[in-house]
């Protein structure tokens, strides 16, 4: 119990005298949780802005897709204006999807 009451005392005894080391210790333990709170919100604030779901974005309940052609005609698009004519759809939004996969020779 002694050796615990020298310690405490000696350490206390180092803060209050080391007075600018201890301020020093301080502010950079504060910076340090300051830029992990700073950079786990930039990381989740990017990942909300790059990772969205096309229908929560722009409202979409459903999502029509064509496998056979990768072009939408004027017919298809008179088409889905009668459709809101009718009343039969609300609205509706083109979303043009593309990927595809470049590769470079060497020389290229």
């Amino acid at each position: 119990m002694n050796a615990l009451f020298f310690f405490t005392r000696t350490a206390w005894r180092s803060l209050v005298r080391g007075g600018q080391r201890t301020f020093v210790a301080l502010l950079c333990i504060a910076f340090g949780v300051m830029s992990l709170v700073a950079m786990t919100y930039l990381a989740e604030s990017l990942n909300r802005a790059v990772v969205v779901d096309p229908a929560e974005q722009f409202g979409g309940d459903i999502s029509l897709r064509r496998k056979t052609e990768d072009i939408i005609s004027p017919v298809h698009i008179e088409e889905l204006d009668a459709l809101v004519q009718t009343g039969e759809i609300d609205r509706y939004t083109q979303i043009a999807f593309t990927s595809s996969l470049t590769l470079r020779t060497p020389g290229s």
